[in-house]
């Protein structure tokens, strides 16, 4: 296990907190939505064998702060690109992994000649992608559309919906038998408070409305992993998408694994994902 080194900078007025771990070239890799660097310390671990890893939280994750204004997946591209004016970093891998996979590739589409190699793990194409009836969509919009302003609304759901008792009866009753374990519950509740419900709600609502603006192809050496039974997101409309986006690729698709994994990281996913530490 390699130490862990705790940094926190401010770029536009905003705290950034990072995690360096490592040693080799530099590599900085973007947790996902509803988490933060820690959730995925199993991978960057792992990575850390071969380089310098940073792990920023994305403003509103962990332990950065929240913005004054909306979060959205473009809008977290100005302070990831601060992380790495801070560190000066001339060529280094960008990796992410669900929305901070998103996030990376339009880093990427920022400063392409930077990055040495693009690893993208389940991550969001555009809303297209995503597998949600087309009526629950359009009520999910307008939901958070027509209530996150109210600043009682938001009160009263963090109080009365979004609270331990709740959320532990309904993952009892979602996960799936072998995941229905006190030690995942506790683990998944803890997840739940890395961000509050604003940042959440404007966080999806950006899911829901998101499509790459510039969609010129760059050369840039990546590779796409994806999982089999992805209960998120359409993978073969993702791969179809990306594979356009970044054309010189290469696809890897990890059998009997879901998008978001009930929990730690366990063996099970970092064993079918090893394999391709190497190659990063």
């Amino acid at each position: 296990m390699f130490k862990i080194h705790d940094h926190q900078i401010t770029v536009d007025g905003t705290k950034i907190y990072y995690m360096k771990l490592g040693h080799g070239t530099p590599l900085i890799f973007i947790h996902g939505h509803r988490g933060d660097s820690r959730r995925i310390l199993p991978i960057l671990q792992r990575l850390a064998k071969f380089h310098t890893v940073y792990a920023p939280d994305m403003p509103g994750f962990g332990r950065s702060e929240e913005l004054h204004h909306w979060h959205t997946i473009e809008g977290m591209v100005p302070y990831i690109l601060g992380v790495v004016d801070h560190l000066g970093c001339e060529k280094f891998v960008l990796g992410g992994v669900s929305m901070g996979g998103t996030v990376a590739a339009l880093v990427a589409q920022k400063i392409p000649d930077r990055i040495e190699r693009l690893v993208l793990l389940g991550p969001l194409f555009d809303y297209h992608c995503i597998k949600i009836p087309r009526y629950m969509y359009t009520f999910v919009l307008f939901l958070i559309k027509i209530f996150h302003p109210n600043r009682p609304v938001m009160w009263a759901v963090n109080k009365f919906v979004r609270n331990d008792k709740l959320f532990t009866k309904l993952m009892t009753r979602k996960f799936p038998v072998e995941d229905r374990k006190p030690e995942i519950i506790r683990y998944e509740l803890r997840q739940w408070k890395l961000m509050t419900m604003k940042v959440w709600a404007e966080t999806v609502y950006s899911a829901l409305r998101f499509q790459f603006k510039e969609k010129i192809p760059h050369e840039i050496p990546t590779i796409l992993i994806f999982s089999e039974k992805d209960q998120f997101f359409d993978i073969n409309k993702d791969i179809k998408g990306f594979r356009e986006l970044f054309p010189n690729n290469e696809v890897h698709i990890m059998k009997n694994i879901e998008h978001v994994q009930k929990g730690p990281i366990r063996d099970k996913f970092l064993d079918k994902f090893g394999h391709i530490f190497a190659k990063i």
